[in-house]
């Protein structure tokens, strides 16, 4: 084979092994009492099919390695997928699936060692994506008992499992686990009870922010209401003032005009009106023409 022996495997190299891993696995013919060698060499040529076919250059390696590292990426995977469902579980704000993907990846991290220092990041979200919906590998990964949980993300690739082994789909690539520490599950507790105090501190800033906005909202109604109120009887005015102008005007040219005499006592009881002499404007306008009228039938003297 060509001279890829010892390099790594790249992100396409590892999606084109998830999806030779179900090409398979989906076939009939590979059934319960098939060895894991017999499955595994058909993985790894599906695989060398799909890396010709791609133009990517042969990986140079063994059906073994195929066989390891899909182990350890599929471990990985149902590590976040479990760390993923607690998001969902958890989520009462409604997020996005880019916050609930940093949530679970945060998880993961925690979860990949109970030492700080030797935590890894979750890197193989396109494996994930690929293998997530299929019903073969949901269902190796849910025959797992609760209890028996990879403690160590960081594991060695070599290979584990004998070639002569009996396996079918459903366990070819379970890897060998131990019960979680203590400390570790002590910390995935203690990060869950963190994520669910962030979800009740979220909905109580929303509910602060609701009440907020609710609460500027009517602020604002009422103060248009009051701008239109004012805006309705600065207009009221103006139209007062026009209608005296001619008032005036129509008295001026003629001082015996019932027409204007009507329009003036009308704008002098608005005005009184406005002042407060509710009572009595009827008396006081009367008194006013009455007055105007002595004015105007009084002789002049020579």
């Amino acid at each position: 084979m060509s001279g890829r022996q010892g390099k790594g495997w790249s992100e396409a190299e590892i999606d084109h092994l998830c999806y030779a891993w179900l090409q398979v696995s989906k076939d009939a013919s590979v059934g319960t009492g098939q060895k894991a060698e017999v499955f595994w060499i058909r993985v790894y040529d599906a695989l060398a099919l799909r890396l010709e076919n791609a133009g990517l250059p042969d990986l140079g390696k063994q059906w073994q390695h195929a066989q390891s590292k899909f182990g350890a990426v599929s471990r990985n995977v149902s590590l976040f997928a479990a760390k993923y469902q607690q998001v969902l579980n958890l989520d009462k704000l409604g997020k996005t699936v880019s916050d609930r993907l940093l949530d679970a990846q945060r998880l993961f991290q925690l979860a990949s060692h109970t030492k700080p220092a030797k935590r890894v990041a979750f890197k193989y979200m396109s494996a994930y994506v690929i293998l997530k919906d299929s019903p073969k590998w949901n269902t190796m990964h849910t025959r797992k008992k609760p209890s028996t949980v990879v403690s160590n993300i960081c594991v060695t690739e070599a290979s584990s499992l004998s070639s002569t082994t009996d396996v079918d789909e459903g366990t070819m690539s379970t890897p060998i686990t131990r019960p979680v520490g203590n400390k570790k599950a002590k910390a995935e507790q203690r990060q869950v009870q963190v994520l669910a105090q962030n979800a009740q501190v979220g909905e109580a800033i929303a509910a602060n922010m609701k009440r907020k906005s609710e609460a500027l909202a009517s602020y604002f109604a009422q103060d248009a209401e009051q701008k239109i109120k004012a805006q309705k009887q600065k207009q009221e005015l103006a139209e007062e003032k026009n209608l005296l102008k001619v008032v005036t005007l129509l008295l001026q040219t003629n001082p015996n005009s019932e027409i204007a005499k009507k329009l003036l006592n009308a704008h002098a009881n608005a005005a009184l009106k406005r002042l407060g002499y509710v009572n009595d404007v009827e008396e006081e306008v009367e008194q006013i023409e009455q007055i105007a009228d002595k004015e105007n039938t009084t002789p002049d003297k020579d």
